[in-house]
């Protein structure tokens, strides 16, 4: 991949990033344009965008996706307001949006995350909820909850939520049809060999 930032503003955002993905022979083969938007000085003085457009086009310039993705503040269960971000700049709440080639609809997804203690201060999210919608951005269609925190299992072996270079290691996964119903549930554990392979 080449990336290339441009348009910076005074602060040093950058509102404009262009993603080559090419093959082995250097050609192009998707081009992603991304426009970032920061609604206030605050906003760009701590680099937290508001709002992100991108676009995707195949290797003769022709628009085939779009998303964009919004961070906007929400009430949680007992109808708290909170913010898009939580203070260590951790994306807490954004709505996406992703459309076809002639503006259609095709996915709105809401996800909000929770974080806590040390794990905030390193971006690991505890806990992630994704909320799928229909198209009018409206209808509930499915929901899933993501536990990122260490848990003990069946066998009474405790599962780490992260290891120490951040890499996932135990997920459970609750899925919900639309209206709330547990659908399914799965337990997913990551193993990483030692040394650079769990760096990267």
């Amino acid at each position: 991949q080449a990336v290339t930032a441009s348009n910076y503003d005074a602060w040093g955002n950058a509102l404009e990033w262009r993603i080559k993905t090419l093959d082995e022979s250097s050609l192009v083969l998707v081009l992603k344009e991304i426009v970032n938007v920061y609604a206030t000085g605050l906003a760009r003085i701590k680099g937290q965008a508001d709002r992100m457009t991108s676009r995707s086009y195949t290797s003769d310039q022709r628009l085939f996706r779009e998303e964009m993705v919004e961070y906007t503040s929400y009430q949680d269960a007992r109808g708290a307001a909170i913010g898009a971000y939580d203070a260590w700049g951790n994306v807490l709440h954004q709505m996406i949006t992703r459309r076809d080639e002639v503006g259609t609809v095709l996915e709105v997804k809401e996800i909000t995350n929770t974080y806590s203690g040390q794990n905030a201060l390193k971006s690991l999210a505890d806990t992630s909820l994704i909320k799928s919608f229909t198209i009018d951005g409206i209808t509930l269609r499915s929901e899933q909850f993501i536990d990122y925190r260490s848990y003990t299992d069946a066998g009474g072996t405790l599962i780490n939520g992260y290891d120490n270079y951040g890499n996932a290691i135990g997920q459970r996964i609750t899925e919900y049809d639309g209206s709330h119903t547990v659908i399914g549930y799965k337990e997913i554990v990551n193993g990483y060999a030692a040394g650079i392979w769990a760096l990267k």
